[in-house]
């Protein structure tokens, strides 16, 4: 959590939302080093959301496809 942080009137914060961390670096952050911290969470949001982009196309929606196909043969099975 304080892989990247913003030093804030000398208290360190960890934000997860990008968009927190950026406005913190904007309005209250004075010290040059701090703004290093801000592409960890640029990357972070958006690898975040490719990485879930990515987990439902090719394994949820797959895996759920798969389960209602194995339904539908199991129904006419049944019949």
């Amino acid at each position: 959590m304080m892989l990247a942080g913003a030093n804030v009137n000398y208290i360190r914060l960890s934000p997860v939302n990008p968009a927190t961390a950026f406005a913190m670096q904007i309005f209250y952050s004075t010290i040059s080093d701090s703004w290093a911290a801000i592409p960890i969470f640029l990357a972070g949001g958006f690898g975040g959301s490719f990485a879930a982009f990515l987990f439902f196309r090719f394994i949820y929606k797959t895996t759920a496809e798969a389960i209602k196909e194995i339904e539908e043969e199991e129904k006419e099975q049944e019949e």
